[in-house]
């Protein structure tokens, strides 16, 4: 009899069951799995070790790809946006400047048609030398009217004569264009001289109508035509000439501006506004002061003759004013003028002395 219990124990112990017939096939799977796994636990390590190297050389490549393509961006983007500043600030400045041109121009153009409608008159009296003044301002562009008279009476007066002069008509325009039109802005200019010369000078202007000059060396020594010369050159015409033609005309009293120290004043009253200068200031003076007035420049010049140049017309002038029938009382009733104290602030007994020497007075 043979003993079979072995075979028991092994199919009991057996993991895959059956009999002894069939172990070499279960040890074939076995050492079959068992081979794949020692083969692939290498593999994989294998493929760890090359993973792990691998892979970290990809990451160091890809940091540094990624932060050089990130710094290569934010260069590209800090730099277009200094350029944007830099753009934006140019944008800005350019702006301001277009801005304030426009504006400039602006003005400039409100200014030209607030020219174009005021109404700028040369008012004074005669032989102040506002003729170089009313050439001067049609020198600039501007529309003028050269006016001696502006008060209604003062015109009717002169315009009884059978000729009737420029200045005369042109006083009428003036007061048509006032009346026709109450808001229109109005700019004056006026001068102030001396009264005493101004009288004198004025004499010789009619004293040279009279003819040519070697006929009036004739008449300078003729008392009647000399005296009827001096009957229409009254002396009180120019102390009285502001009130009458300024004052009460339109409203503008100098006499409450200080002129004595500076040579000039301005004031503006109502629609009004009115410059005064004194006639012995420097041309550039009269020039600076009528630019800023009228905001646009304006130059002064001589356009009549300088009777102060030695020559035949100087003396004829200086045998004419020796004709005048000025007296001493004359000149301090001229010295004490509220004219001459408030435009002139001059010393009495000096202003005295002087035309008195220059006219031989005793």
């Amino acid at each position: 009899m043979h003993d079979d219990s072995w075979c028991k124990v092994d199919q009991t112990l057996s993991p895959y069951g059956g009999g002894r017939a069939d172990y070499p096939d279960q040890m074939r799977e076995l050492v079959l799995v068992i081979g794949v796994r020692r083969v692939w636990r290498a593999v994989r390590w294998r493929v760890r070790r090359v993973w792990r190297a691998v892979r970290w050389r990809v990451r160091r490549v890809w940091r540094a790809v990624r932060w050089r393509a990130v710094r290569r961006v934010w260069r590209a983007v800090r730099w277009r946006a200094v350029r944007w500043r830099a753009v934006r600030w140019w944008v800005f400045r350019a702006g301001i400047a277009v801005q304030q041109r426009v504006r400039r121009a602006w003005r400039a153009v409100r200014r030209r048609e607030r020219q174009a409608n005021e109404l700028v008159l040369v008012i004074t009296m005669g032989r102040v030398g506002s003729s170089a003044t009313y050439r001067a301002l049609e020198r600039a562009g501007f529309e003028a009217l050269h006016i001696h008279q502006i008060d209604l009476k003062s015109l009717a007066k002169r315009s009884q004569k059978l000729k009737v002069a420029r200045h005369v008509m042109d006083g009428h325009r003036a007061r048509a264009l006032l009346d026709a039109e109450p808001d229109r802005p109005v700019k004056v200019i006026t001068l102030v001289r001396d009264p005493i010369e101004q009288n004198i000078s004025a004499g010789f202007s009619r004293f040279r109508r009279l003819g040519k000059l070697d006929e009036l060396r004739g008449y300078v020594t003729d008392s009647a035509v000399m005296n009827s010369i001096w009957k229409k050159t009254p002396l009180a015409y120019p102390l009285a000439w502001f009130d009458l033609e300024l004052r009460e005309a339109l409203g503008i009293d100098f006499y409450q501006v200080d002129v004595a120290n500076a040579g000039y004043g301005q004031m503006e009253v109502g629609r009004v506004n009115a410059l005064l200068l004194r006639s012995t200031l420097p041309d550039e003076v009269k020039s600076t002061l009528l630019s800023q007035f009228m905001g646009r420049e304006v130059i002064m010049g001589r356009t009549g003759v300088d009777r102060n140049k030695p020559g035949d017309l100087q003396n004829l002038y200086r045998a004419f004013e020796l004709t005048s029938p000025l007296t001493v009382a004359d000149l301090s009733e001229v010295a004490e003028s509220r004219f001459m104290q408030h435009f002139f602030d001059v010393d009495k007994d000096e202003y005295i002395l002087k035309w008195k020497t220059r006219l031989n007075l005793t």
